[in-house]
């Protein structure tokens, strides 16, 4: 039977752009008119991920031979299941080729000890002129110039992102670079706007602060192991772009106990004062166990971050926390946090707070029992009329759908606003 429904093209499109991430559904679509098959191709290929050496290779034949595939691509993610050397390693940019509409690029588990091929080095300005986001995580190179270049080949970069990224170049500062390396520029000006530094070398951190990018940082995201080396890392790159800063996240995974407050008075050689344009703040990573003995309030990280805050355009601070138990949440250093809030809201009425608890042991609490928990921790900020959010995972009570507040979306399992008289909407 056929249905004749004219409809304009601009309205299936519509249609079909609301199954963008249903592939089975599209490519139904896809099967049933073939006026719909550029639209749900699109969304199909829209993002590829190779998940080991023999799907980079079969895409690849893919692509030599379908060539329209290969202009819907914007998001590619080439992965492998560990760091052992394959032929991939030597060859990985070289699919960018025929890619050339590809906007992000993440690799993992990328081996480059060894190099890449000749013509792959040669090709890359070319191969990675598109690139406007790059991911590399769980990566490895080598003590020469090969980090910098590829880098650097991607001349229209906004957006960089290590996680577990190594350099085995050994930067002793003050000394400069060595001429290799310093000798690799961008082919124009290379400006970037966001960056994730997540266990990745303090070489990387040293290039991009003295390198040839140019480091307009409007959002930052710091993973702090606690270490000293980090700590100077993270207070140097805070130094340089702290007063551009919009966003700023830092991650903190450690637990409590004397092995633990070592490390966490590190923190306290971090400045938070730079930020002065700093519009979020979240800290994340949290773990706080019960059972442990108490960490030294001097030495909370959390009061720490806050102590030095002082941005005039803060919007937003969330912390982020996860207990073992519910009876855990006095162990951190409330009614400093509650004093560091509250000053902060005095003379900031956009100001919004967020406290994220999460318990690692279900069934955790009842929503109204880490609800009144956080209340009871901030009378200070509450009595002040701040407004409040409280978001709960793993409790007993399903999620409830949450508000929008100053055109940001919070998360969609906000449990209560305080005040509860404030229009959130």
């Amino acid at each position: 039977m056929r249905i004749d429904l004219n409809l304009p093209p601009e309205t299936w499109d519509h249609v079909l752009d609301h199954l963008w991430d249903d592939h089975r559904a599209l490519a139904a679509c896809g099967l049933t008119c073939r006026a719909w098959v550029p639209t749900t191709r699109l969304h199909l290929f829209r993002v590829v991920r190779l998940r080991d050496p023999l799907g980079y290779a079969l895409f690849d034949d893919l692509i030599s031979t379908s060539t329209y595939i290969a202009s819907c691509v914007r998001s590619l993610t080439i992965t492998k299941a560990d760091l052992r050397l394959t032929w991939l390693d030597h060859e990985l940019p070289r699919i960018l080729r025929r890619l050339n509409r590809v906007e992000c690029l993440t690799t993992d588990h990328w081996n480059a000890l060894d190099g890449i091929s000749a013509g792959v080095l040669q090709a890359l300005p070319t191969l990675c002129a598109p690139l406007t986001t790059l991911s590399l995580r769980n990566t490895v190179f080598p003590q020469n110039s090969l980090l910098p270049q590829v880098i650097c080949a991607c001349s229209n970069l906004t957006t960089l992102r290590f996680s577990g990224t190594e350099w085995l170049y050994v930067h002793r500062p003050p000394q400069p670079f060595s001429d290799d390396i310093a000798s690799v520029v961008p082919a124009k000006d290379v400006e970037i706007k966001e960056l994730t530094l997540d266990q990745c070398s303090s070489s990387i951190t040293a290039w991009l602060l003295c390198g040839p990018l140019i480091l307009n940082i409007k959002k930052l995201i710091f993973s702090w192991r606690g270490w000293l080396e980090t700590a100077r890392d993270m207070q140097d790159m805070l130094s340089t772009v702290g007063p551009r800063l919009d966003h700023l996240e830092i991650s903190i995974p450690l637990k409590q106990g004397a092995s633990a407050t070592s490390r966490w008075r590190n923190l306290s050689l971090l400045d938070l004062s730079q930020t002065t344009c700093l519009r979020s703040l979240r800290l994340h990573g949290i773990n706080v166990d019960g059972r442990l003995p108490h960490l030294r309030h001097e030495y909370d990280p959390v009061v720490s971050a806050l102590a030095t805050l002082s941005s005039e355009r803060l919007e937003r601070v969330q912390i982020d926390v996860q207990l073992l138990r519910p009876g855990d949440l006095a162990r951190l250093d409330w009614a400093k946090i509650d004093a560091h809030l509250a000053r902060l809201a005095l003379d900031r009425p956009q100001l919004v707070v967020v406290i994220r608890v999460a318990g690692s042991t279900p069934p955790f609490a009842s929503t109204q029992e880490v609800v009144h928990g956080v209340v009871s921790c901030l009378p200070v900020l509450c009595a002040g009329g701040t407004m409040l959010g409280v978001v709960c995972n793993g409790t007993r009570l399903p999620e409830v759908t949450g508000s929008r507040l100053h055109g940001a979306h919070l998360a969609k399992n906000v449990q209560h606003w305080f005040p509860r008289h404030v229009n959130h909407t």
